[in-house]
Formats: structure tokens, C-alpha cells, sequence
């Protein structure tokens, strides 16, 4: 039931305002500086306790509110000197105080929230509790305890770590932190309570009391930019004062520059949590460093100044909260950008920045600072899938039996925008399975490049090993969606049943892995986890599906491997002989799910310790249990046993003798505790490893000491060693004396042994050889067997100590020396080509070497086939002879017989005659009958065949009339071995053939006399009379014997013209025919004639004088005049004629 107390409200309530507001004014003269007490450090998750920085395409979002508020609200009202009261808005009848606010995730570049994967989110809360002088384990439990409800969901309660953050904290002010992913993961976007905060009602005094929540959330959705996030939490205490606190944040790489080094916006987004701001109470500030000139620029937001930073206010982008005050008296959640105009804050691959933060008057506590920029990170891809579980491909449903095998594959893309350098696969093989050897295989595509590593599995990196990639150079392809590589290999299901059937854990085999390197153009660090692909349905269609790919076990399956007791199956760590030393939290942790955390005790409380690197298992002597919980808001826990044992007894020993080499027993002991075994030493050092047994050498004479421990188990060993003593005592020296390699079937080996021994016994243990004589003696002789028929001499002498010593001398039956040449191989190169007698020649020559060898005798052969084939009959071969003893041994020689051919042809002239042909025939036949004959020369050659050839080249001919010509043809003998002869001859091309005319086209011709006389006669001359001539051999000059006297007259009748066609060889031809000069013409008057006139008889004009022309001589002009009788005086007709 949820109460108010009137009582102090009235007591709170009666104090006189001025006295209020005096305590107030003290409080502003109040100076110290900022004391941080806890560092702050980044915060990492528990899922990814190694990632402090997240480098993703995504952002962070804050919310959070106020569980007290003032009894009398006002929006500039101070919670210091005024009365608090519980904020409870939930209707639950259970909680006490409460709120909410509402969970949003962004829209940027139309990213769709429901599509954000959740990767972080924590959960802090801070209060001013007062709790008298003295903080009790129960107050100081309900601070570090809440209730938290997610959407959909009920209230959980939580309890944070006594180190999470500070409790109580200065000036009663707490800080608490608890992670909160996976819950937050599950419900994502909605309304979140939370409720039952360790608060104070009432009047908290100049301080005053005040208490809230908040909540840091970094989510990824591939729609957004890059940005690296990193989350800070610690607690810094401040008070007014000139002074301030810095505090350096790195890690991060902000976007890099254009590629001409242009400036590339960098957007800055910065969040905080701080207690016990005051709305009314200014000089509180926070600063950023600029990179331009290293001075501080001070930031605010929309709900603060840059005078009164830490003022009551909760800005976090508009979200819903419930109650939804803008005095939220003591509590600051801000959410904002930071102006960075031309990259003068943060610029362009920056990694690093700094804080500064104080008060003037104010005093506050910060505890949650978040820090995002734009970065940017190369980007590449793995997709993780289970393609097969005991040999069924494809699985539907992920599901798993004890044992069996699974079949994984990673396929590797790059989609950003540059390769990479230092690709480094690494995929950690989950507890609960067990990496299957030998099965892993790979495929590379180019443009990757097949000399790079192949992927193995390293079992020393991680807890339980992983499986290791270093491609190095990571091309950037054309696609996008191009696959440069992949990876499969097998894992096998635990049989573990202290991890199957644990109660209070669902066992699953959790398969993701990173990729990371560095760009290979920019040099930024990268680390992305593997993928399980996309989304293909849905909202969220291309969306990757974050990993891990969870295959989990078949219950019935379990249920079947794991028929014993849960408790039976518990874990046990054993260890022996600590010596107090600890057991480290990193020696048990492997065996657990990652980021698990270890107690003493189940369910853990106030009381519970924590084993952690700094603080580790004791090593208390029996058995202790532990348990391990893993990340995570769950009941899972494991339950195990460290097992401590303490020996350090040691056992009986006595010492032994032996002669040397005698066959010894292995060394034994009488344990002190029959339960317990002996262990073996060849040494006293601490680091040498236990023998279950030793037999002792005797193989050297002397003392050597071994030592014998006693233990439980291998594992279990006492530190102290008991030493004993094995003596060997030195027996007679055996040595043969004699050659230990003889000839084959040689005498007089003769081989003796120490003097002074009692007894002597020789023997031939291996070999043909034979003893000639006593065995029983000093020496011996021993006569060799055949070649290579190795033989072994066994002596055995014992002195007067009865101690006996038997050696051997192995002994080659060999000839180890070379045969020499008596007539060495030496070349024949100079062998001239006779068919009839080079035959024997190189056999002679093959048979003309010898040798011999000191043990015997030797052999020549030869690897010769016969001649190599030469030109014609010559050859040429490079022979080995081999000389070889009877053991052989050999030696080699190289020598080359030669025949050549350096004489040439014969050319027999005796039938050889020129060729001359006439131009009218149709020669080519002769011609090239002619030529193929070589004019009729013939030739021989001693050492092979003779093949001719010629010059003839028709354009070489000599230019002689018409198409005639000759030409000297020089013809070649040439044999096998291109030896030549030549000889020539004469190819003569004649004319003695006359033109021939054609004279069907002949024709006489008559000529007017006249002007064109000439033309006609000259063009009838020209034309040959129409005849045409032509010849075989050239063209036809024509030639007549017209003379002009001939046609002086046009009357000397038909003149005979003979016409003379003549080749260019002067062979000629005529035909002959007639022209006549005819005058047909009638002259033609010069003036032009009279016309008709008339006129009076008193004006008769007078005759005109006319004269006339001929083309064919003079004209004369006669004229004749008549008149008619007039009948009138007056009218006659006077006619004139001219002739």
C-alpha cells in the first residue's frame, strides 16, 4: 500500500522561508573542486566484454525520468530546501515510486525501426537516499536494487554489482548500473518502467533529495551511418569552484577525408546522466576541446544554457515520458549534437578528444557520458550457416543429438568501398562443442590470391581454441555480392552431461566470429562479427540477421546420452600442491559460456563474493563448490567443484649394481601409503616429467642417481623425491685390431684382440667368410668370401673378474677402389664419309680401350647403339665407357667418333648442251625439261645422294629484239651433307619467223582531186590499204614505197603502192595495192552573182566582171548576153550568162 507521511511534510513545511534561503546563499560560498571517484572507463558488454567502442552503422538513444518530484511542483523550483515526494505513475499497487518513458529508435535514411538490432543497452539509475549515520547492508542492498519493466512485460527486479557504481557516494548521492541488453534486445521499441528506487521523501536540505533513471541504448540497422559509439560511465563529484576536471576520450575514428583531402562533415552526438543539478542554480558547465586551436568551446542544449548546463532537464528527442516534467528536480538525461562548424571540434580522422566540466556554484554528480561521431569503417562480410548436422544437408530446424556432427560454412564478401590489409578471420569454437580435426577445407575466388595462408585451427587462442584465417590482403571487387572466399569446416555436439542436463541452463552451440583488419587505402581498424544473412521476408527484407546461428540439442536426445542425476554430472577442476597459490578465474572459465561470472553461492546477495582476475579462487586443501552465471538476466547458473589435494611423502628406496650392459630391471620403491603411486625421475628438476617406470641404464659405467616421488594420481604428485643410486661397474675393454674392408677372396686377414684377458672365443656372426685356424687365440685369420659378401668378427674376453665383453668389427668384402684406364676413350672426329670402310672403323675404334683394377680384373662396355644418322652417310656418336671391376665400382669416359663429309660432288659435262628455242613455239616444255636434265649434266657424289638446283629467273634473260633473248643458267650439285659443284649452260630464245598479213580488209582506193586529196591518200597510207600484219615474237612496223610524183596528174590512172610489215627482228612481209586521182568537181565563182534587176532602158547597168576557182587546177570564166525583141521601147529582157 503505498502511504504519504503528512507529519514530515508539516515538520519540513514549518521552516521559515528566510531561513531557507540563507542556507542557500552559504551554500554558494561553499568551493572544492571535482573529485572522481570511480574512473571513467569505457563500459563494454558483457556479451562483447572485449568491445569498448562500437564501430557500427547505427546510433544510441537515451531515455529515462524522474521517481521524485516536489510536493509543491513548479518548473524553476529547486529540490534543495523543498519537499520531495515519491513520482508513481504505474497503477501497480505494489511499487512505491515509478515511471516510464518511451523507447524509440531512428528513422535516418528511412532505416525502419523495428529492423534495429539492439547490440547494448545499460541501465542506470541515481539517487540522494538519506540514511542516517551509519549506512546499513540493507540500505545499501535496496540502493543497488530496482524494478524494471519492458514492454509487454512484467517487472523484474535487479540487482547491481556492490561496484556498479558507487554506493553511497558523496554526499549520500548513488550511482547504479546494471547491464540490460538482453531484455532490451527482446522487447525493443515501447514504454519502459522503472520502479522501487532507494529514495527519501522530504526535505533533503540544502542538497535536497532527488532520484531517476536512465538508459543508454546502441543499436545498428544497416540503413545508417557509421558512427563509433562508446559509452564512459564512472563517478565524477563536483562542487562549486573555480576549478575543473578533464576527462580524454579515444578510441574512436571519425569519418576520413575526401579524396582530394576535402573536408568531410563530422556530426558529434553526445549524451549524458548526472544527479543534483539544480534548475535555479547556474555556473555548471561541461566543455568540449576543438581541434582547430586546442581552447574548450562549452555545449548546452535545447532545455539548458552553456551557464547551467546540469539543470533538471531531460532531453532525449522527444519521447514519451510519464510523468512528462520539465523540472525533474535534480535529474539531467541530455541527448544532443554538437556544433562542429568546419570540422573545428572533431575533424576528419580523429581518434582522440577531451572533456572539461566544472561548477561555479552548483553541485552535482556525473556518472553516464556517451560519445558517438561519423566514422568510417571498411566494410566486409561473413555469413555464417549450418549446411548439414550428421550428414543432412539443409536443416530445416537446428536442432542437434549429443555427438553428432555439424557442418558449418562462412562465406566472405567485401562491400566497402577499399581492400583491406591484415584480414584476420577467427571464429571461436563454442564450449558446447568441440572442434572436429582435419575437417576444415577453403575456396578462394579471385581477384583473391591463392598464396595466401590457409585457415587452421590454433587451440591456445580463446577458451576452448579457434579456428584461425589470415588472408592478409582482402581485394575489393567490381560486385559487391561477389564471393572472394569461403570457409567450412565441423564441429562435434558436447557429450558433456554436466552441460546438457544442467536444471538450470538450456544448453546451445552459439556459432558467430569476427573479421577485422585494417583499410587498405585509409589504415582504419575494423572488427565486424559474422552475419547468418538477410532477411528475406517481411519488414525487414536485405536486413542482416546478426549471429550467433544457435543450434540447439534435442531434449529427448539429451534425455537419452544423460541418464544420471544433474548433481552427478556437476564439473570438477582438480588441482594438487598449490602451496597456497589461488586458482585464477582464466583456468576454470573456458569451460563455461563467455562472460560468465563466478560466486561462492546461488542465488547471489549482498554477501556473495565474486572470483574475479584480482580476486581468485582459493586454494583451500579438499573440495569447495562454486557457481558460474553467465551473462545476462537469466536463472542459468552451473555448479562446479575445485578440488584441492596435498601430498608431499616421500617412498623407500634402496640401491642397485649392475656390470655395464647387463640387462636390467626397472627400478622399484615401497610408497609410503599403499594407496599411492610411484612416480620416476631421471633428474631432480621440478619441470621433468613423471615416468611410471625406469629401467636403468647400463650401458656406461659409473653411478647415476634417479629419483621416485609418490602421488595420488599423475596429477596429484609429492614435490619430494627420494634419490637412488645405480652403480655399473666397468667390464675388460674388447677392441679388434685389423682391416675392416678386404678384397673379395683375399687370405691373410689377420685380426687380433687385447692381450692379457683369460679366455678368447671368436666367431663369425654374419657373412661368408671363414676362420682358418684356431678360434681360441689372440688373433685370428679369416679368409673373405665373394664381392660385396660383408662379414661380422665377434670377439668375447673376460678377465680375471669373470666380467666378460664381447665386441664386433663389421667387415666390407669390397673392392673400394676405382679401375684405371690403360687406353683411355679418346674422340675420332675427323673420319672421312667411305661407306665401304667406316663400318669397321668404329668398330675398331669401339674395341680399342682397356683398363684394369687392383683387385682383379675390369671391363670395358659402352652404351652405343650405333652411329647417330648424319647427312648422307655421316654420323656422329658421343659413346660412354664404363670400366667396371668385379665389386662395381666403375669409372666413365665420354668419347665421340665422327665421320663427316667435306668433298664435293662430281659433275660429268659430257652430254650437257645449251638449249635454243624459237619464239614463235610453245618452248616452255623444253624449257623446263631442260632445266630439270641440268642441260644434260650429270653428278655423283661419294657419301650420299647429289640433288640439283639452278638460277634460271626468266627476268634475268638479255633484252634482244622482240621477246628473243638469253641467258647463262648456273646449275648446282649439291649432296647430302651440302657439299656443291656448278656448271652452266646457255638458254637462247630466236625469231627467223616472217609476220603475217592480213589482207582481208585490203582495199584500192580513188581519190577527188581536190583539197582533201592529200588527207585522204595520206590516211589510205597510214592504214596500210587496210591490211593488217601481226607476229608471234614482237610487234610489226609497216613501210610502203609511195612516191607524191606519182600523183601529179589526175589522170595517170591507178598508181600500185607496196606495203612492208617488218618484225623487230627484221623478218618481213608485203602485200601491195592501188590508188587513182579523180576530177569530178566543178569550179565554184569567186564574187557573188548578179541578181535580176529592172530597170529603164537609159540605165542598163554594164556586165559584171567574174571570176572562178577549181580544185584541181586554173578555171576561166566566159560570159554570153541575149536579149528579147521589145515590143515596146519600153519593155525587153536582157539575159547574161557566165560560164
Amino acid at each position: 500500500m503505498k502511504t504519504f507521511n503528512n507529519n514530515i511534510l508539516n515538520r519540513k513545511g514549518s521552516l521559515p522561508r528566510l531561513a531557507i534561503f540563507a542556507l542557500s546563499l552559504m551554500l554558494l560560498g561553499i568551493t572544492s573542486t571535482a573529485q572522481v571517484r570511480e574512473p571513467f572507463e569505457p563500459r563494454s558488454s558483457e556479451f562483447t566484454p572485449n568491445k569498448t567502442t562500437y564501430s557500427i552503422k547505427g546510433d544510441f538513444t537515451m531515455i529515462g525520468n524522474t521517481n521524485l518530484t516536489l510536493y509543491n511542483y513548479n518548473d524553476n523550483r529547486n529540490n534543495s530546501q523543498n519537499y520531495m515526494i515519491y513520482v508513481d505513475e504505474d497503477t501497480d499497487g505494489s511499487t512505491q515510486n515509478s515511471s516510464s518513458a518511451t523507447l524509440q529508435f531512428s528513422t535516418e535514411n528511412d532505416a525502419l525501426p523495428g529492423c534495429s538490432n539492439v547490440i547494448y543497452a545499460g541501465l542506470y539509475w541515481t539517487g540522494r537516499m538519506y540514511y542516517g549515520s551509519n549506512l546499513s547492508s540493507t540500505e545499501r542492498l535496496a540502493m543497488r536494487t530496482v524494478k524494471f519493466k519492458a514492454p509487454g512485460g512484467s517487472y523484474q527486479t535487479l540487482q547491481a554489482n556492490d561496484d556498479e557504481i558507487r554506493y553511497p557516494g558523496d554526499n549520500d548521492m548513488y550511482a547504479g548500473y546494471i547491464e540490460v541488453t538482453d531484455i532490451v534486445k527482446n522487447a525493443g521499441e515501447g514504454e519502459y518502467w522503472l520502479a522501487d528506487m532507494a529514495l527519501s521523501q522530504g526535505n533533503g536540505g540544502s542538497t535536497g533529495y532527488y532520484g531517476g533513471w536512465g538508459l543508454v541504448v546502441v543499436y545498428e540497422n544497416s540503413k545508417m551511418k557509421w558512427r563509433d559509439i562508446t559509452v564512459f560511465d564512472g563517478y565524477a563529484y563536483v562542487q562549486g569552484s573555480t576549478a575543473n576536471h578533464t576527462l580524454e576520450v579515444s578510441g574512436f575514428n571519425t569519418v576520413q577525408a575526401g579524396p582530394n583531402e576535402e573536408m568531410v562533415p563530422v556530426d558529434i552526438k553526445m549524451g549524458f546522466m548526472a544527479g543534483e543539478g539544480d534548475v535555479g542554480i547556474s555556473g555548471d558547465y561541461f566543455e568540449i576541446q576543438k581541434q582547430v586551436d586546442n581552447s574548450y568551446m562549452r555545449l548546452s542544449h535545447t532545455g539548458n544554457t552553456t551557464e547551467n548546463f546540469f539543470n533538471s532537464s531531460i532531453e532525449t528527442g522527444g519521447n514519451l515520458r510519464n510523468p512528462n516534467l520539465p523540472n525533474n528536480t535534480g535529474l539531467d538525461i541530455s541527448m544532443f549534437n554538437v556544433v562542429n562548424t568546419d570540422n573545428e571540434v572533431i575533424a576528419n580522422s580523429q581518434t582522440s578528444t577531451k572533456f572539461r566540466y566544472g561548477s561555479t556554484q552548483d553541485t552535482y554528480v556525473i556518472f553516464s557520458i556517451v560519445f558517438a561521431v561519423d566514422a568510417y569503417i571498411p566494410e566486409t562480410e561473413a555469413i555464417v550457416t549450418n549446411t548439414a548436422i550428421n550428414g543432412v544437408p539443409n536443416p530445416v530446424s537446428l536442432f542437434t543429438d549429443p555427438g553428432h556432427i555439424l557442418d558449418i560454412e562462412v562465406e566472405l564478401k567485401n562491400k566497402g568501398t577499399e581492400a583491406t590489409d591484415n584480414t584476420l578471420i577467427v571464429i571461436p569454437i563454442p564450449y558446447t562443442a568441440s572442434f572436429v580435426e582435419n575437417s576444415i577445407s577453403s575456396t578462394i575466388y579471385p581477384p583473391l590470391n591463392s598464396s595466401n595462408a590457409a585457415p587452421v585451427f590454433d587451440p591456445n587462442l580463446g577458451a576452448t581454441g579457434s579456428i584461425v584465417w589470415d588472408i592478409g590482403n582482402f581485394p575489393l571487387p567490381s560486385d559487391p555480392d561477389h564471393l572472394l572466399a569461403s570457409i567450412s569446416f565441423q564441429l562435434k555436439a558436447t557429450e558433456d552431461c554436466s552441460i546438457l542436463i544442467n536444471p538450470n541452463c538450456t544448453p546451445r552451440i552459439a556459432i558467430t566470429g569476427t573479421t577485422s583488419g585494417v583499410g587498405a587505402t585509409t589504415g582504419t581498424p575494423f572488427e565486424h562479427g559474422f552475419i547468418q544473412g538477410h532477411e528475406t521476408s517481411g519488414n525487414c527484407v536485405g536486413e542482416p540477421i546478426p549471429s550467433p546461428l544457435y543450434i540447439d540439442f534435442d531434449d529427448a536426445a539429451v534425455g537419452e546420452h544423460c541418464t544420471g542425476d544433474p548433481d552427478d554430472y556437476n564439473r570438477e577442476f582438480y588441482y594438487c600442491n598449490r602451496d597456497g597459490l589461488p586458482v585464477q578465474v582464466a583456468e576454470v572459465e573456458a569451460h563455461f559460456p563467455p562472460g560468465s561470472r563466478f560466486y561462492n553461492e546461488y542465488p547471489i546477495n549482498d554477501q556473495s563474493t565474486e572470483f574475479t582476475a584480482d580476486d581468485p579462487f582459493p586454494a583451500t586443501i579438499g573440495t569447495a563448490t562454486y557457481y558460474a552465471i553467465p551473462p545476462g538476466i537469466t536463472n542459468c547458473f552451473f555448479v562446479f567443484d575445485i578440488i584441492i589435494d596435498d601430498v608431499r611423502s616421500t617412498p623407500t628406496v634402496n640401491d642397485v649394481d649392475y656390470c655395464l650392459n647387463d640387462a636390467a630391471v626397472a627400478l622399484t620403491a615401497t610408497p609410503s601409503n599403499p594407496s599411492y603411486n610411484l612416480y620416476y625421475y631421471t633428474d631432480n628438476n621440478p619441470s621433468t616429467t613423471a615416468q611410471t617406470s625406469i629401467i636403468p641404464s647400463t650401458a656406461n659405467a659409473g653411478q647415476t642417481t634417479y629419483y621416485i616421488a609418490e602421488g595420488l594420481s599423475n596429477a596429484c604428485i609429492s614435490p619430494n623425491r627420494a634419490p637412488i643410486v645405480v652403480s655399473v661397474i666397468a667390464p675388460p675393454s674388447c677392441e679388434i685390431t685389423g682391416s675392416s674392408s678386404v678384397c673379395p677372396s683375399s687370405t691373410n686377414n689377420i685380426y687380433s684382440a687385447p692381450a692379457g684377458m683369460d679366455s678368447y672365443s671368436w666367431s663369425i656372426t654374419s657373412g661368408t667368410a671363414t676362420l682358418n685356424g684356431a678360434s681360441d687365440e689372440q688373433t685370428v685369420e679369416v679368409i673373405a668370401g665373394s664381392c660385396n659378401e660383408d662379414f661380422t668378427l665377434e670377439l668375447t674376453v673376460t678377465n680375471s673378474n669373470e666380467c666378460s665383453s664381447t665386441c664386433s668389427l663389421d667387415v666390407k668384402v669390397e673392392d673400394d677402389v676405382d679401375p684405371t684406364w690403360t687406353v683411355e676413350p679418346s674422340d675420332m672426329t675427323s673420319v672421312a664419309c667411305d661407306p665401304a670402310t667406316n663400318a669397321t672403323a668404329f668398330a675398331n675404334w669401339l674395341a680399342s680401350f682397356s683398363g684394369t683394377d687392383e683387385c682383379g680384373t675390369a671391363t670395358v662396355t659402352h652404351n652405343s647403339p650405333g652411329l647417330s644418322d648424319g647427312c648422307g652417310a655421316t654420323g656422329t656418336e658421343t659413346v660412354t665407357f664404363t670400366l667396371t671391376d668385379e665389386c662395381g665400382n666403375d669409372i666413365t669416359k665420354d668419347a665421340t667418333f665422327t665421320i663427316i663429309d667435306d668433298t664435293d660432288p662430281t659433275i660429268d659435262n659430257s652430254e650437257k648442251e645449251d638449249l635454243t628455242v624459237e619464239c614463235a613455239d610453245d618452248w616452255s616444255a623444253d624449257l623446263q625439261a631442260w632445266l630439270n636434265n641440268a642441260a644434260g649434266a650429270t653428278a655423283s657424289d661419294l657419301c650420299g645422294d647429289v640433288e640439283w638446283s639452278n638460277n634460271y629467273d626468266a627476268n634475268n634473260l638479255s633484252d634482244l629484239c622482240g621477246a628473243t633473248g638469253a641467258v647463262t643458267v648456273t646449275f648446282t650439285a649439291t649432296d647430302e651433307c651440302q657439299n656443291t659443284a656448278t656448271t652452266t649452260a646457255v638458254f637462247t630464245i630466236e625469231d627467223t619467223t616472217d609476220p603475217t598479213i592480213d589482207n582481208t580488209n585490203l582495199s584500192n582506193i580513188e581519190i577527188e582531186c581536190g583539197i582533201d586529196q592529200v588527207n585522204k591518200l595520206s590516211d589510205w597510207l597510214a592504214n596500210n590499204a587496210g591490211a593488217t600484219a601481226t607476229d608471234n615474237c614482237s610487234g610489226v612496223t609497216w613501210s610502203n614505197n609511195y612516191g607524191e610524183e606519182d600523183d601529179v596528174d589526175c589522170d595517170n590512172g591507178a598508181i600500185t603502192v607496196i606495203f612492208t610489215a617488218t618484225d623487230a627482228c627484221g623478218n618481213e612481209s608485203t602485200t601491195s595495192a592501188s590508188y587513182s586521182i579523180q576530177d569530178n568537181t566543178a569550179p565554184e565563182f569567186v564574187e557573188e552573182l548578179p541578181a535580176d534587176v529592172t530597170v529603164e532602158c537609159d540605165a542598163i547597168p554594164a556586165a559584171a566582171v567574174l571570176t572562178a576557182t577549181d580544185n584541181c587546177g586554173e578555171a576561166t570564166v566566159a560570159m554570153m548576153e541575149t536579149s528579147t525583141e521589145p515590143e515596146t521601147c519600153d519593155n525587153y529582157t536582157i539575159t547574161r550568162v557566165w560560164t
